[in-house]
Parts: C-alpha cells; structure tokens; sequence
C-alpha cells in the first residue's frame, strides 16, 4: 500500500522524537549514576564522552592499571599498608588526585600514612607521567568529544599570552605551577597585578588579586578575547 509523502514524514518525525527521548533518558540516568572505586577515570572525564568510546574506554582501563600497579608498587617498596586498607583504586585516585592538583588528595585522606604516601608519588616520575596520560586522555582521541576536542589548553594559553607581551601593560609571562602542584600560565603586569590561568579538569580557570573565575570551556576563538578583556580588566587595579 503506497503512503502519502505526509504519511512518510509524519512517520520519520515520530522515530526522530522516540530516539531524542531515549538519549535524553540515557543522559539523565548515567548522569545521575555513582561510580565505583575502581571507575574514577571515567568520573574525573564524565563529561567527555570517555566511557562510551570504544578505544577511549580501553586506554582508560589500561592506564588506570598502570597507574594503580605504580602506586601499589610504592606501598610495597616502602612498607605502607594504606593501599590495603582502604583499597587501592580509592587510594590511586587520590594519589592521582594530588599530582593533578585537583581539590582533593592524599592530603585530606583518612590515613596516617597519607601525607608519606603523597610524598612518595610527587616524587616518582613513572606515577607522574601516567598520571598526564590520564589528565589527557580526552584529547588522544579527536572524535571523542567536542568539549575536549575544541577547548584550549595550557600550552595555547601560553603561546597566546606570550602574544600579549606587546601590550604595554604586559611585561611579563611563565609557565609554572601553582601550589598545589597544577599547571599555570601567569602574565604579570605593569601595576604589579598577576593573572594566572590554570585548568581544573577541561575547565579554564583565571585568578587574580584574590578574584577567581571559572571562565568554562573557551574556543581558540574566544580565548584572545577572553585574555584581552582579563588584561584589561586587571591593569585598571
């Protein structure tokens, strides 16, 4: 039986519905999901799309391997009990945790041997680097997730802050690290006032003076826009 061109449409427009629901639905329950001790790399990338990539998935599984065999390799060599005490994918997490400089670690960890243990894993450049591979993962894979694929990084912000050294309110720029261990691009300016830029997960944080502000998750193409506006925001102070 032939259907009319109305029919047809009608009928496309109702699958187009059903299947917008099912992804709504689909969000909205794993949004909503906890996560597992031995889940924290997906939790740490949650709004990257890592856990549904098929490759991004198996790197992940693979380098949290890695980096908790590197963590459990410290606790036996120094004789520390904490990773069998309070299991060792929560443990690596926050030893994670504490080299990314995120707001939480091995510092605020119920443990005596805590603070040791944070010592022992900044220091150790095999947990270090498997820890950036993590932090990175979402940009290994360019099809992974928009967010990741499009959002600035540390090393833009500070090619474009060097840029910025022609403004005669610019007379300085670094790349260092904050206090707590975070990566950070700092432009200083002629009044004395230090903008520092960092990021917390895929999210671009400026400080200043006491200001901070969570400015998301910039494009290339907002991001000299953004810079010019702090810049010139701060060299009122």
């Amino acid at each position: 039986m032939n259907r009319s061109a109305s029919e047809i449409i009608l009928n496309l427009e109702n699958r187009v519905t059903r299947l917008e629901k099912q992804e709504t639905q689909s969000r909205s329950k794993k949004a909503g999901r906890g996560y597992d001790d031995n889940e924290w790399v997906f939790f740490i990338h949650e709004d990257t799309g890592l856990e549904d990539h098929r490759k991004g998935h198996r790197e992940a599984e693979r380098l949290r391997g890695l980096f908790e065999s590197c963590i459990d390799q410290l606790c036996d060599k120094h004789g520390l009990s904490i990773c069998y005490d309070d299991g060792l994918s929560k443990v690596a997490f926050k030893a994670y945790a504490s080299i990314a400089g995120l707001g939480t670690g091995l510092w605020d960890h119920d443990h005596t041997e805590a603070e040791m243990l944070e010592k022992l894993v900044k220091q150790d450049r095999k947990c270090g680097a498997l820890a950036e591979k993590i932090e990175n993962l979402p940009y290994e894979f360019s099809d992974l997730n928009r967010i990741a694929s499009e959002a600035v990084d540390l090393r833009y912000v500070h090619d474009l802050a060097k840029q910025k050294l022609s403004n005669r309110n610019v007379v300085d720029v670094q790349r260092g690290k904050d206090p707590t261990g975070r990566e950070m691009v700092s432009i200083s300016l002629s009044n004395g006032v230090e903008i520092n830029y960092s990021k917390y997960h895929h999210i671009l944080m400026t400080t200043s003076t006491g200001d901070a502000l969570d400015i998301g998750n910039p494009p290339h193409g907002m991001m000299n826009e953004q810079m010019d506006s702090d810049i010139a925001k701060y060299s009122r102070f």
